[in-house]
């Protein structure tokens, strides 16, 4: 666990379950801040929790958190191992003691605060939890009054499930339908909380979206065994995911034929162990004839960075919001695998990607064309603002 911090987002083993546990199973320290080495209560500096030294809590919760994460995501998560760490680790129980210098001073001064419960511990991130983020994989609003059209874009992991792509292309084309008879100007796609699964699950809305031409290169590289076991581990997904058992060596065959991620993807990688393609995509002008902002954030990954990044490249829409949790270029294509001798489960990336020409970034993360902050949910107010925030940058 303590040496996550040197891997890869894509890389480490699980955590025991009690560093997820949420509700009544744990005492929670109130939320805090952990910049620059140091941790923050409302602002003071926190100097020790029970005796044990603020810096060394500090150096214990860096070490479980990839460096890879964006800065936002490690507070976030060292936030949400501070308390596991505590009770189950340093054993520490409500009501925590704790030396405390106050913003401003050069004194210290003793406290003590009893524990919160997860509601209050999680309130930074209620909004995340609201229905359009978790009811399903695709959701929708409109606000025909404002010629405005929301479609919450959560989750792209099809997983080869030909019944559930029926379901995104059938969802697709009613919505747009809908946005075609209300007369919609404005469209806000939101993939704020697509933390990925399949980019094939876009094409279900590339149908119906304007886009310029572009030239992007692909580059992948694997090892063979990596690229064999991530072939396994998708072949057997798959046939789950549709009812079936571990098929023979011809259904293996058929799958590889029907599958284009397999075909183009995998296959490739497999005999060859790289794949660089470039491609001259056409520009595509039938489709939604009004704006489209496109809003990421700290939660989007993998496919729903495609996503955002095939956008961008397409002139599709703007992106709107916070720089997403991906990187670029990455470690991709994660599975899990289990140590014999110990029997604990690790996970580990099968393939390294990245795309060109490079697109605008701080640090390998894309940058929003309009920045907005995404701390609480958004309401029509928002989108509004947004609108007219395109209008005065002329974008």
């Amino acid at each position: 666990m303590k040496i996550k911090k040197y891997m890869d987002g894509h890389t480490g083993i699980n955590f025991p379950s009690f560093f997820s546990d949420s509700g009544k199973n744990l005492q929670y320290f109130p939320q805090v801040r952990l910049p620059d080495n140091q941790i923050l209560l409302n602002e003071d500096t926190l100097c020790s929790i029970n005796g044990i030294p603020a810096p060394e809590i500090f150096k214990e919760l860096d070490l479980l958190v990839s460096w890879e994460a964006h800065p936002k995501n490690r507070q976030k998560k060292m936030n949400e191992y501070l308390s596991p760490l505590l009770h189950h680790i340093y054993k520490i129980s409500s009501p925590f003691k704790f030396v405390l210098r106050k913003k401003g001073s050069e004194n210290n001064t003793d406290s003590i605060i009893a524990s919160v419960d997860y509601q209050t511990w999680n309130r930074a991130y209620n909004h995340l939890s609201a229905k359009r983020y978790t009811e399903s994989y695709l959701s929708y609003d409109y606000f025909p009054k404002d010629s405005i059209a929301l479609l919450y874009y959560n989750n792209s992991n099809i997983s080869g499930n030909d019944a559930l792509k029926n379901q995104f292309d059938r969802f697709a084309e009613v919505f747009f339908q809908q946005v075609e008879q209300q007369g919609i100007k404005y469209l806000f796609i939101d993939v704020s909380q697509n933390k990925g699964g399949s980019d094939l699950a876009h094409q279900s809305f590339y149908h119906y979206l304007r886009a310029d031409s572009y030239k992007v290169h692909m580059n992948v590289v694997a090892k063979k065994e990596g690229a064999l076991k991530l072939y396994d581990d998708y072949y057997e997904t798959t046939m789950k995911a549709v009812g079936k058992e571990k098929g023979s060596k011809l259904s293996r065959k058929a799958f590889e034929k029907k599958d284009p991620w397999v075909k183009n993807i995998i296959i490739p990688l497999i005999k060859k162990g790289k794949i660089e393609r470039r491609y001259n995509n056409p520009s595509k002008n039938t489709g939604f004839k009004g704006k489209i902002f496109i809003i990421m954030g700290e939660n989007t990954y993998s496919a729903g960075y495609d996503f955002c990044e095939t956008s961008k490249r397409g002139s599709i829409g703007l992106l709107v919001g916070e720089e997403p949790g991906q990187r670029s270029p990455f470690c991709g294509n994660q599975v899990s695998d289990r140590l014999p001798a110990s029997g604990i489960t690790f996970y580990y990336p099968t393939t390294y990607d990245w795309t060109g020409p490079v697109l605008p970034n701080k640090e390998g993360f894309l940058l929003p064309d309009i920045p907005y902050p995404l701390d609480r949910l958004l309401d029509i107010d928002d989108y509004k603002k947004i609108i007219e925030i395109s209008r005065e940058r002329n974008l």
